[in-house]
C-alpha cells in the first residue's frame, strides 16, 4: 500500500467517523494528531495505521476524537467577557440570540448564556437564547449535560441548546446577533477557512458581532461584509 493511498483511507475513516471534511483540514495538523495515534496503537506510519483502523473500529472513533480536539474552558480570556457584557448592555435587541460555534463540551456557550442570564437580571436584556453547536457528538454529549466540576446545571438551561453541525458546510443558520468562532479557522486550509467565514458571516444578523480567536485575523479588503471593531478582542461586525 503507498502512502498516498494509506492516507486516502485516514481521511476516509475520518469523515465516516464524524470529523466532516476532514480534507480541509492543514495538512500539518493532521499529520501532527496522526503522530499521537501511531504512538499510542504502536506503529511508525500511515500504511500501518490504516490497517489498525481497518480492524478496530474504536480506533476510528478515537482518531476522530484527537482531530477535532475539545480545548475549551468556562470564561477563557476573561476580557473578551468583560467587553461583550459591555457591548450587550448598551445595544438593544429584542432578543439576544447567540451561537458558540465549535463550542467543544460547552464551556463556552454556558459562559455567554452566564452573561446573557446576568445582564437579564439588571433589566438590561429582555430575553435571550444560546445555541453551541460542534462536529463531534461526544463533546456535545457532555455540553447537553452541563454538569461539570463545582458547577450545577443553571436554571436558564432551558434557553441554552446544543447541536451537531458542520460549518465547512452550507445550511440556514440563525440570524443571530453574536457568533462566537474562536479558534476553529486556525486549523483550517484556505478553501475550509472560506467555508467556514461564509457559514458564520450569513448566519448574522445585520449589524450581528463575529468574535474570532486572538490569532485569528480576515482580510483587509472588506468583501466578507464584516468590519473590524475591536483588533485586542478580534470583533467584526457585519455591515452587509
Amino acid at each position: 500500500m503507498s502512502v498516498a493511498t494509506a492516507f486516502d483511507r485516514i481521511h476516509q475513516y475520518l469523515e465516516s467517523s464524524g470529523a466532516g471534511s476532514a480534507r480541509l483540514l492543514k495538512p500539518g495538523f493532521v499529520e501532527r494528531r496522526l503522530r499521537i495515534r501511531y504512538r499510542a496503537v504502536g506503529v511508525t506510519g500511515p500504511e500501518g495505521y490504516a490497517d489498525c483502523l481497518d480492524r478496530d473500529p474504536e480506533e476510528r472513533t478515537r482518531l476522530a476524537a484527537t482531530v477535532t480536539l475539545g480545548v475549551t474552558s468556562f470564561f477563557r480570556d476573561p476580557t473578551l467577557w468583560r467587553w461583550l457584557a459591555g457591548v450587550v448592555a448598551v445595544a438593544p435587541a429584542a432578543c439576544w440570540r447567540g451561537w458558540s460555534a465549535g463550542t467543544a463540551t460547552g464551556e463556552e456557550a454556558w459562559s455567554l448564556a452566564s452573561v446573557m442570564a446576568a445582564l437579564a437580571e439588571s433589566s438590561r436584556v429582555d430575553d435571550w437564547r444560546v445555541l453551541g453547536s460542534d462536529i463531534d457528538e461526544t463533546h456535545l454529549e457532555a455540553a447537553r449535560r452541563g454538569q461539570y466540576p463545582g458547577r450545577p446545571i443553571p436554571a436558564y438551561a432551558d434557553r441554552v441548546s446544543f447541536e451537531r453541525d458542520d460549518l465547512t458546510e452550507s445550511r440556514p443558520r440563525g440570524p443571530f446577533e453574536i457568533v462566537l468562532c474562536r479558534n476553529v479557522m486556525i486549523y483550517f486550509g484556505p478553501e475550509g477557512q472560506r467555508r467556514i467565514l461564509e457559514s458564520v458571516t450569513r448566519a448574522l444578523a445585520p449589524g450581528g458581532l463575529l468574535v474570532l480567536g486572538k490569532a485569528e485575523f480576515l482580510p483587509a479588503d472588506g468583501k466578507h461584509g464584516l468590519i473590524l471593531v475591536d483588533r485586542t478582542e478580534r470583533a467584526y461586525r457585519r455591515v452587509t
